[in-house]
């Protein structure tokens, strides 16, 4: 009975120390959404590893010290069901979701109240065709790695109604209102969201919450955390060490 208390103790020492590096990753945990209001919105934790402006043709928009690069899906309307922001660098994206998944890329209305950078970059934007979704496959993480992501979701056009939102979805799902305000120039929400890469890619689910379809403004990719190299010997270690005492300790039969 002693020793079975002891290999009990030891098994649930042992899986305590290895569960923060098996527990199950992949799935980001999102933060509530809050309004676009000034540069500071944008994340400057950690290292910037990508950060993209859709269909911005004016070049790199620079918003609080981060660089965002330009991506236009080709065309309105278009039939093609995949683009790619371009690898193999870490961060890049590619979007599928079907022959008619982005409807329409361009300008959706400049919000008032920003500074002109922030007013240029909230007001461009790709567009899901209505009742579909796309998904958003970020490339090249390491696998082991923390990331934070941000995603900005923003329609200032005369219309669009205050609970029309922007879903982001893997594993939990969070969402961004595109014009919480309801009123002409009124300006959308970002968000921001966690995980841990389980591999070198991670998919996030795009959609909205009515009809009309998503959109999406901006994404930004930063590296929040690297696992230190020492921990997997010394839990490595520590498992074989208990391991022989176990063994030891058993009596013959």
């Amino acid at each position: 009975m002693a020793m079975n208390k002891i290999s009990t103790s030891l098994r649930a020492l042992g899986l305590s120390l290895i569960a923060p590096f098996c527990a199950s990753a992949g799935i980001v945990i999102w933060e509530s959404a809050i309004n676009i209001s000034e540069d500071s919105d944008v994340l400057n934790t950690g290292t910037l590893v990508r950060a993209i402006n859709f269909d911005s043709t004016t070049g790199p928009s620079v918003i609080d010290g981060v660089s965002f690069e330009h991506f236009s899906v080709p065309g309105s309307n278009t039939t093609a069901n995949t683009w790619s922001t371009g690898e193999p660098l870490a961060g890049d994206l590619t979007i599928n979701g079907g022959a008619t998944s982005i409807a329409y890329s361009g300008v959706f209305g400049i919000p008032s109240g920003l500074s002109a950078a922030y007013g240029d970059f909230a007001s461009r934007a790709i567009f899901g065709a209505a009742d579909s979704t796309f998904d958003l496959t970020i490339q090249n993480l390491t696998v082991g790695y923390t990331y934070q992501l941000q995603f900005w979701a923003s329609d200032a056009r005369v219309g669009t109604p205050n609970d029309r939102g922007t879903t982001f979805t893997a594993g939990n799902t969070g969402t961004a209102l595109q014009n919480p305000s309801g009123s002409l120039d009124g300006a959308g929400q970002f968000i921001v969201g966690s995980f841990t890469a389980d591999s070198t890619t991670q998919v996030i689910t795009v959609g909205s919450t009515s009809s009309a379809g998503a959109v999406l403004t901006g994404y930004q990719l930063r590296l929040t955390a690297v696992p230190e190299p020492s921990a997997y010997p010394a839990i490595a270690g520590f498992m074989a060490l208990s391991l022989a005492l176990l063994r030891r300790k058993r009596p013959s039969a």
